[in-house]
């Protein structure tokens, strides 16, 4: 399971990449994320830094952490 939500999330990120490359060159604004993690039924402490890296890697998002 979570392996494959990984998976999905480097996808999108992907995606958003590549459709970004022309945004980026007109100077878009980046999209605010707040990532709230703490305690669920998952497994936040390992998740939340790949997201944050995953995000962090196209230059689109700017990211808070709560």
């Amino acid at each position: 399971m979570f392996k494959s939500s990984i998976l999905i999330l480097i996808a999108f990120v992907c995606q958003l990449s590549i459709t970004s490359s022309a945004a980026d060159q007109n100077g878009a604004k980046k999209i605010k994320v707040l990532l709230i993690d703490g305690q669920n039924n998952h497994d936040w402490m390992r998740c939340s830094p790949v997201m944050m890296d995953t995000l962090n890697v196209t230059g689109r998002f700017s990211i808070e952490r709560a």
